[in-house]
């Protein structure tokens, strides 16, 4: 038996995320195809560095998303996408790399 005010509020609100799954998905998809333009460069020096500034490109702008999210105990597919863009990019620096090691003992055997 209470006797005090008692009130009750209820919000209903719907949360659209389309734009930032819109603006998160097309950023990094820019930045993964970014990585095609590596094999303009004729240095593998080059290349690499190219990869290397593009995978920290994709981490910084990671960081930032997670601070534009709600923080969930589970990855959405917005963070699969953004997990899948990462290992595009570690691939491709890995392959430069490996092209890389291998160009330069061909040379030191020859």
């Amino acid at each position: 038996e209470y006797d005090g005010p008692f009130i009750t509020a209820r919000i209903l609100y719907d949360r659209s995320t389309e734009v930032h799954q819109a603006n998160i998905l097309f950023i990094m998809f820019s930045v993964s195809g970014l990585q095609l333009v590596a094999w303009h460069f004729d240095s593998d020096d080059n290349r690499m560095l190219y990869d290397i500034t593009l995978l920290l490109v994709a981490i910084s702008f990671k960081q930032t998303t997670t601070t534009m999210l709600p923080r969930l105990a589970y990855l959405t597919l917005v963070d699969w996408y953004i997990l899948g863009c990462f290992i595009l990019l570690a691939l491709g620096l890995i392959f430069h790399t490996a092209t890389t090691i291998g160009e330069r003992s061909d040379e030191v055997l020859m």
